[in-house]
């Protein structure tokens, strides 16, 4: 059972407390949605099937149902990719609906899933894009999660302006120090010293 915290978006609250606080998000979006599969990885296996020869001899009505089901899946990412602009009442409300519906996510709508839970009890945090780039400055992979207790004036791109700032991250199923959470990024990146690390931050509706 995770400790309950009360929130006082006021008050500075100290980094173990927001461990606590970003943990007991994780375990209700957990909660809410306990089997989330990776978005990209059906894609890849779409795009792997559609170049089978057996795919190929499938009955038209078939097929047709298999895009229907990605279609659909494809909304919840566009939806998720237009939260910036987006004029909706509840935009938070209806991408959990839209995910309770087809269970197909990735970083970024994990992330949105907590964006919408804190800005609802007005703590402060910003979200992150982390972005590896190759020698050209071509991205190759990302990553998105939220930032929180931070120290005032920190700019989302530059983590030596960050002071005591925490990570949510939900996709990962973690919140911790940011230096900690790096830790666990910058582990999994290839050995390849002319990789780049490109921070930004996001700013959503």
């Amino acid at each position: 059972m995770i400790p309950k915290i009360s929130i006082n978006p006021n008050t500075n609250l100290r980094q173990k407390d927001l461990i606590r606080l970003g943990e007991q998000m994780l375990h209700e979006v957990n909660s809410e949605f306990p089997v989330i599969h990776s978005y990209t990885r059906l894609k890849s296996r779409i795009g792997k099937v559609e170049n089978l020869p057996e795919y190929q001899q499938i009955a038209g009505g078939m097929k047709n149902i298999l895009k229907r089901f990605f279609i659909n899946i494809l909304k919840t990412h566009e939806y998720c990719a237009d939260l910036h602009y987006c004029k909706d009442a509840n935009p938070g409300g209806k991408l959990e609906q839209m995910l309770k519906e087809h269970p197909y996510a990735d970083c970024a709508e994990m992330m949105t899933l907590l964006y919408y839970r804190l800005k609802k009890i007005g703590l402060p945090f910003k979200a992150i894009r982390w972005e590896v780039r190759d020698v050209g400055d071509t991205p190759i992979d990302r990553h998105y999660f939220i930032l929180t207790g931070f120290k005032k004036g920190a700019q989302g791109s530059r983590p030596k302006t960050w002071g005591d700032a925490v990570v949510m991250d939900a996709w990962s199923n973690f919140v911790l120090p940011y230096q900690k959470a790096f830790a666990i990024y910058e582990n999994g990146l290839p050995n390849d010293k002319y990789l780049k690390l490109h921070l930004k931050e996001e700013i959503l509706g």
